[in-house]
């Protein structure tokens, strides 16, 4: 038996004429919500909220949902979640 698969999150970011770019990848969802914040900050990009999900409580965030933003004019960033596959399973016995 193998391990479960992992995820990563992958960070894009599109310019008006279309071309899109990979700004990072992320073992960790709150890390690359981070980096699309961080996108839109740099860009002076007015979001509604500094979060992009939170908790229970104001001071508690729980990133349920990859983070998207989209300009009028065009520029987008959004992350993206993958599932890790391993193509080969080594069983650890024989390591």
């Amino acid at each position: 038996m193998g391990s479960p698969p992992s995820k990563v999150y992958i960070v894009m970011h599109s310019d008006p004429a279309g071309a899109t770019v990979v700004l990072g990848v992320f073992a960790v969802l709150q890390d690359a919500n981070d980096e699309c914040f961080s996108r839109a900050r740099a860009e002076d990009v007015m979001l509604t909220s500094e979060s992009s999900t939170t908790g229970p409580s104001r001071d508690h965030i729980v990133p349920v949902e990859p983070m998207r933003w989209d300009t009028a004019d065009g520029v987008s960033c959004w992350v993206q979640g993958f599932d890790v596959i391993p193509r080969r399973i080594v069983n650890p016995d024989i390591i």
